[in-house]
């Protein structure tokens, strides 16, 4: 059973997150009785009755962040700060694949480590204009 502190902190969780291996045994325990859903593997949602493709644009951010930890918002998605109208999410990625989600791709660019320019990104980063891939 989960302990009363992970409980808590699962309620702090935004309303969308990716599960790492810390949590996972509490996230399926709370999957389990039914106050939390998985929407994909690892990614779960607090929100029991939106569809998911709306619970997964919400909270696309931070979904971005739990999937590709560390890494930037890329390309015209930096620019335009939301994805392409195909739900399209760039990343400048150091690795990784696509990820098909509800409602977004993330499609991860591979590209060197982040420079100076690279601006912060609520919670993740997004990439400067000038850079040599």
């Amino acid at each position: 059973m989960a302990n009363h502190s992970t409980a808590q902190a699962l309620s702090r969780m935004p309303e969308a997150f990716v599960s790492d291996t810390a949590i996972r045994r509490a996230v399926s325990q709370v999957v389990n009785k039914e106050k939390l859903r998985k929407l994909v593997s690892q990614l779960h949602a607090r929100n029991l009755t939106d569809r998911p493709d709306a619970v997964v644009r919400r909270n696309r951010w931070h979904v971005v962040a739990g999937s590709f930890p560390g890494e930037r918002i890329a390309d015209r998605t930096s620019l335009e700060n939301a994805p392409a109208e195909d739900g399209s999410i760039l990343l400048g990625a150091g690795r990784g694949s696509a990820v098909g989600l509800p409602g977004v791709a993330l499609r991860p660019r591979h590209r060197k480590g982040p420079v100076a320019t690279d601006r912060p990104a609520l919670p993740s980063r997004a990439c400067g204009i000038r850079r040599v891939a």
